[in-house]
């Protein structure tokens, strides 16, 4: 939902928002989503670009309800209507890595 990068280097924080995209299609409670957004600002942070990484950590905030029916919401490798749910760990080794999709791939 957010360029990967700058246009000198398109790529700058994408590592970042793989990590956040990973933990937002896994979802979990409250304080696991502030965690991630956290993360992802302060990754964004580290990569010189502090502005970038507070629009950004305002954008996932608003927009990364678990209540929005988004692509993009907290939980999205869930039906919708999970909400902050806890993910148990038979849930999570359910949950390989090579489950992941993508936002713009999951409805």
């Amino acid at each position: 939902m957010f360029p990967d990068g700058t246009r000198a280097r398109k790529d700058l924080w994408l590592s970042c928002c793989t990590e956040h995209d990973r933990a937002y299609w896994l979802g979990g409670v409250r304080k696991e989503r502030s965690a991630a957004d956290r993360a992802l600002r302060d990754c964004v942070t580290r990569t010189g670009k502090p502005k970038t990484a507070k629009l950004m950590w305002v954008g996932v905030r608003l927009g990364g309800t678990p209540y929005l029916p988004v692509g993009s919401r907290w939980g999205y490798g869930w039906r919708y209507g999970r909400g902050y749910a806890a993910v148990t760990d038979v849930e999570k080794e359910a949950a390989a890595p090579a489950d992941f999709k993508g936002p713009a791939q999951t409805p």
